[in-house]
């Protein structure tokens, strides 16, 4: 991946957006190391990072990255209430970005036929009107549990069971695995087909006969989905995210119900 960079970014590029860690294929990509050829080849180019996959999964510094973005979905890993998130913009980057919206706490001054926003670079030229107190409030009660635990402590766990589901399963026939064989490449998220069933049955048929719950479909990945063939054949993949807070009992019976589906 880090060498694909070298043949796509030059003079003229202007952004490269990104994953951390991908939602369809549970890869965490080598990021430091891309942001940093990417970052030689046009110092310029604005480098773009969605974290949804990464934040609360395992630790994160955007220092370390040397991103200019870093957005991430409060949701997930962070355990946060639906509608909320962030969003990191380097210091530097900052002052020279106009928000989309303005209003409120966004602006300094206003007449009938202007208006000017605040001087200072903080985020409050960009939160215009009233925020979403209880959303960020249980957003940051989610975050201090998270931290409580250990972003550490977490990304072993996921890893410890993602890797007990792929050992279970990888050897059922009509079973395909989509994922890096090295663990430290990898988050919690295993991607799988089962050879014959549109992946969205499969989904399906877990939640209704076992009460499992996992997500199928493109993940809003169609040309990802294209690319690797799974569009066509399967209408996508199946995935199966562990969390911290699952159990190898869990996982065991996860794999005995895709075993059972597959006709093994």
């Amino acid at each position: 991946l880090q060498e694909n960079f070298e043949d796509v970014v030059d003079q003229q590029t202007r952004v490269v957006a990104i994953q951390h860690a991908s939602n369809c294929m549970g890869t965490v990509h080598r990021l430091k190391e891309i942001i940093k050829t990417i970052k030689v080849l046009n110092n310029r180019t604005l480098v773009v990072v969605d974290g949804s996959q990464a934040v609360g999964h395992m630790p994160v510094s955007v220092k370390e990255l040397g991103c200019d973005f870093y957005a991430f979905s409060g949701h997930k890993g962070p355990l946060g209430p639906q509608g909320t998130g962030g969003l990191y913009v380097r210091k530097e980057v900052l002052s020279h970005i106009d928000p989309l919206l303005v209003g409120g706490g966004a602006i300094a001054d206003v007449t009938e036929r202007d208006y000017k926003l605040r001087s200072d670079s903080s985020a409050k030229r960009f939160e215009a009107g009233t925020p979403n107190v209880p959303g960020v409030i249980g957003l940051g009660r989610g975050a201090e549990y998270v931290r409580e635990i250990g972003l550490t402590r977490i990304e072993a766990r996921e890893r410890e069971l993602a890797r007990s589901f792929i050992d279970r399963i990888s050897a059922v026939k009509g079973v395909e695995i989509y994922c890096p064989s090295d663990m430290s490449s990898r988050c919690g998220i295993v991607p799988f087909n089962i050879e014959g069933w549109r992946c969205q049955d499969v989904s399906l048929t877990l939640d209704e006969k076992w009460k499992i719950l996992t997500r199928a479909g493109h993940h809003c990945c169609l040309p990802a989905m294209r690319f690797f063939g799974f569009w066509e054949k399967f209408g996508g993949n199946i995935r199966a995210s562990f969390a911290y807070y699952n159990t190898e009992g869990e996982v065991a019976k996860v794999a005995d119900a895709v075993r059972t589906i597959a006709g093994a």
